[in-house]
């Protein structure tokens, strides 16, 4: 839970929308102290992605500046987001014991150009070794 060591924005953003909350730890607790949303004019996002970069970039600026309830404090620069279920794909690869790591990022990145609809390099991309026991 160190992301939120410091205060932080949250956003989502949707087809028809832009949320953001400001997240503040109080001791042990997370609030949220500020709360915005702006609605977007049709087709500036469609099925999460931007399609009209300038409007979303105006738009989520005067949510930020003019719309969230009480106003962001001044200094506020650390931002959360997700990327929507429908924009991550995931697969369990089977590889040897003992493989070293950088030959594991390289026969997993050829690997996944069979495995997802976009080629490796087109994509961010990650992964965690759990060993099974």
């Amino acid at each position: 839970m160190g992301i939120f060591l410091k205060s932080v924005v949250g956003l989502d953003i949707a087809d028809r929308s832009i949320e953001a909350v400001l997240v503040v730890r109080r001791g042990a607790r997370l609030a949220v102290v500020s709360y915005g949303r702006i609605a977007l004019a049709p087709g500036v996002i469609v099925d999460g992605f931007v399609e009209k970069k300038e409007e979303a970039r105006l738009a989520l600026r005067k949510l930020l500046s003019d719309r969230m309830t009480p106003p962001l404090p001044k200094g506020t620069d650390r931002v959360v987001f997700a990327l929507p279920e429908s924009q991550i794909y995931s697969h369990v690869f089977r590889v040897p014991r003992g493989v070293d790591v950088a030959e594991l990022s390289r026969g997993l990145a050829s690997e996944a150009d069979g495995q997802f609809p976009y080629r490796h390099d087109e994509m961010a991309a990650g992964f965690a070794a759990m060993l099974r026991v």
